[in-house]
């Protein structure tokens, strides 16, 4: 389940050399974020479709690799693109700001905490995240 960011013949001589080594640490995250969201978010009677399952985690790798990996130039790009993805499973389907916070609070910690880049919560919203 790790995207398979610069290897093979596709690789851009140009790419970062790291990018596989992050996409095993973005992995790490989106599992660690997934079983956070699946503790924390739980459907209630105005949230009942907040019920999340394996799909959702697999349908943002899938995403992932859905790229051509010679748009990847660097690390930055990786995890734009996973902040992308990640709020296209989670937080898209998420009704409150307040909710929505919590998410890009938490998918900042697990960006930190996995892949050791910190990255203000407020800024997700110009990178990738629609409101």
């Amino acid at each position: 389940m790790v995207p398979n960011v610069s290897c093979g013949p596709s690789s851009p001589a140009n790419s970062d050399k790291k990018l596989p080594d992050l996409a095993v640490l973005i992995t790490r995250a989106t599992v660690d974020a997934y079983f956070r969201i699946t503790a924390d978010l739980l459907p209630t009677p105005l949230k009942c479709h907040y019920t999340f399952n394996l799909r959702d985690p697999s349908k943002l790798i899938q995403g992932m690799m859905a790229i051509h990996v010679q748009t990847l130039k660097k690390e930055e790009d990786l995890l734009n693109l996973w902040l992308h993805e990640a709020a296209r499973c989670f937080r898209d389907r998420l009704i409150n700001d307040s909710d929505k916070e919590w998410y890009n609070r938490m998918i900042s910690e697990k960006m930190k905490a996995h892949v050791g880049v910190e990255w203000d919560p407020d800024d997700f919203k110009g990178r990738c995240m629609s409101e």
